[in-house]
């Protein structure tokens, strides 16, 4: 009866409910206390998220599996729990299975895109096997020249929301000896392309809003504006303004299913790389 869940099924009944599951990191036992009760009072699931770091502050994984399902049982929770590794490394995965954990998260952006892939379909194959949940992170696409890293760029859901799956936002970022080389460009439609495969309807930029350089950037590749918002960074020294731009990418009466980025043919992934990188060759 006191068991932890898999969270891929709480969160499908919670779209099919129209209702929000939250997740909230534990750090100690009182913290985790707090949660389950406020779940059990509000009869809402919950997901217990634990970074690495308090996986070793609360002495290892096993610990915290022991802890959560004791507590559960002693206070008498019966909402659905699901116990998620958040942000976890590859062997932090691997722990968390072996100690009993219902859900992990699988960080891999900092491994080259076909390692991120291979690593996460090796843990498809193990949380399948086990009843568990799994998320993972694709990370960026970067460009190097000589060896050297000259950029990068990666998107993100532009909201976290389940009715906003279909807009991403984009981000690239150039050191200044590749810039006016077209690679912005190239990771930008690169980034798209495989967004479209995704069944991405709409990318947004956010942008200094006095940087003429990147809006042009952006108004190149079809990009429009869409708002300014005033006094609402502080970098530098000085107060910025942000300006948000849009660019369509297709329009349906109704949304295609999004796709994760691992759901993608790996192949189709791999030519649109490849002809981006010959676009910027040429």
């Amino acid at each position: 009866m006191y068991e932890l869940v898999n969270a891929t099924e709480m969160l499908k009944k919670a779209k099919a409910g129209h209702y929000a599951v939250g997740q909230f990191n534990i750090n100690n036992l009182e913290w985790t206390k707090a949660i389950l009760l406020t779940a059990q009072e509000l009869n809402s699931p919950v997901i217990l998220g634990v970074s690495e770091g308090a996986g070793k502050y609360m002495a290892g994984y096993k610990t915290v599996v022991g802890m959560v399902k004791g507590m559960m049982e002693e206070q008498k929770i019966t909402v659905p729990v699901a116990l998620h590794l958040d942000h976890g490394s590859y062997e932090g995965c691997l722990k968390c299975v072996e100690a009993g954990f219902s859900s992990i998260m699988f960080d891999g952006s900092h491994y080259p895109i076909e390692e991120n892939v291979a690593k996460t379909k090796e843990l498809v194959k193990i949380t399948r096997e086990h009843g568990m949940s799994l998320e993972a992170e694709v990370g960026s696409i970067g460009g190097e020249e000589d060896g050297v890293i000259g950029g990068y760029a990666y998107a993100h859901q532009f909201m976290v929301r389940a009715a906003s799956q279909w807009g991403a936002e984009l981000s690239v970022y150039l050191a200044p000896a590749f810039q006016k080389k077209g690679l912005g460009k190239a990771f930008y439609r690169a980034l798209m392309d495989i967004l479209r495969l995704q069944n991405v309807e709409k990318v947004y930029g956010c942008i200094e809003a006095t940087n003429r350089a990147s809006y042009v950037l952006h108004t190149s590749l079809g990009f429009v504006e869409t708002a300014v918002f005033p006094r609402c960074g502080f970098k530098h020294g000085k107060w910025l303004g942000l300006m948000w731009l849009e660019k369509p990418m297709v329009e349906r009466r109704q949304p295609l299913p999004f796709q994760k980025v691992w759901d993608v043919d790996e192949e189709k992934i791999a030519e649109i790389l490849e002809k981006r990188s010959q676009e910027v060759r040429s």
